[in-house]
């Protein structure tokens, strides 16, 4: 991508393996493999040093540790969905450098979305998702202090976990309202293309600026 470039937020994955992936790396975020994917270390990306700005959405940035904690997950994500077909040539051919940087852009838009049209999480909404995760039980049961035990064994704090879980909730209630208006089409990549169509008009009709900089993106 060259520097400053704007981006289109139209589906570029021909191949159903990458709406699949993509689609599952969002579920992921709400069931128990998203905990392993929080926990990259809070002194780098929710550490009060925010690094370069890679990417503006509107007045939205998005950071180099941003970029990079979410490659990673991805990457994992990836790995562990294909097991022994998994290759760096896959990773290769699926554009995971941009599928990426696709997802952070997409993230922000749901929050922009979110703040207009009034979306929150609840306090309650919150603790039942937390409660509910089976990475937080003893027996089936939610453990508070095994939940704090396992935060600080990760050095997480509660409420850096609990804020990055209410934007994914939040997240989540954009994407049901984006699909209940919709489709109600059951195929993953029908609901992805349907998602990618509302962002994209979306981030038209507000006129709102998706710039990139791609030479800032460095390890």
């Amino acid at each position: 991508m060259e520097v400053g470039e704007r981006l289109s937020i139209s589906n570029p994955q021909p191949l159903r393996l990458a709406s699949t992936i993509v689609a599952a790396l969002m579920v992921s975020f709400s069931g128990v493999s998203m905990f392993p994917a929080l926990v990259i270390a809070q002194d780098t990306t929710y550490s009060l040093k925010i690094g370069r700005v890679i990417a503006t959405v509107g007045k939205e940035r998005i950071t180099n540790l941003e970029y990079w904690r979410r490659y990673d997950e991805m990457y994992r994500s990836l790995k562990q969905a294909l097991g022994d077909d998994f290759n760096e040539e896959i990773v290769g051919k699926l554009r995971l450098e941009k599928m990426v940087l696709d997802s952070l852009i997409e993230e922000k838009l749901y929050l922009i979305i979110a703040k207009e049209r009034g979306f929150k999480v609840l306090d309650n909404e919150l603790r039942e998702s937390i409660q509910k995760n089976p990475a937080f039980q003893i027996d089936g049961v939610f453990d508070k202090n095994y939940y704090l035990l396992i935060l600080q064994r990760n050095r997480l704090a509660p409420e850096v976990y609990e804020g990055k879980l209410r934007e994914v909730l939040t997240i989540e209630k954009v994407r049901r309202f984006i699909l209940e208006a919709g489709t109600d089409a059951p195929d993953v990549e029908d609901q992805e293309q349907t998602i990618n169509n509302y962002l994209e008009d979306f981030k038209n009709k507000k006129k709102i600026e998706v710039e990139i900089h791609a030479d800032r993106i460095s390890r």
